[in-house]
């Protein structure tokens, strides 16, 4: 079985001009927003920004609302596939305007479920990290995430700090 190959390649910020200071804050705050997961593993976060530099919306990975975090079980691999929500998915779920036009933050690359919601949204850019080259059992979700988002041409924009 051959190793599974990356696809993915993202507008840089060479192409872009020089990231605002708006941009390194944004990114700083979906930083701050993923320390609040009780994954101990993987700390995601998203924030909505509109074309006015208003925060609309954050998200971070974790439990639906009401559902009981403290089980140890629920947070080890593999059950905590099933328990988890992620960064992305929060963001929308908890927007409380039509996002449609607006740009999604993000700490991660977006996973394929995600990106189908960033998409159904009308998340029209997405700012994030190139995907975890190291982790080969996520290249078929990135690499699913990326064909979306050429396909709808959202403007897929790799941050590096």
């Amino acid at each position: 079985m051959s190793t599974p190959k990356l696809r993915v390649s993202m507008q840089t910020q060479a192409g872009l001009g020089t990231f605002s200071k708006w941009t390194h804050r944004f990114m700083d705050v979906a930083e701050m927003v993923a320390s609040w997961s009780k994954d101990e593993f993987t700390k995601v976060g998203a924030v909505i920004v509109d074309d006015e530099k208003r925060i609309i919306s954050t998200g971070f990975n974790g439990f639906p609302i009401g559902v009981d975090d403290e089980v140890p079980e629920r947070h080890e691999r593999p059950t905590k596939y099933f328990f988890f929500e992620h960064a992305e998915r929060n963001a929308l779920n908890f927007a409380n305007v039509d996002v449609a036009g607006m740009t999604m933050v993000v700490n991660c690359f977006p996973c394929a479920d995600c990106m189908r919601g960033v998409l159904q949204n009308g998340i029209t850019t997405v700012l994030c990290p190139e995907p975890d080259r190291t982790r080969p059992d996520r290249f078929a979700s990135c690499n699913a995430a990326y064909d979306m988002a050429m396909d709808k041409g959202i403007s897929l924009v790799e941050y590096s700090k």
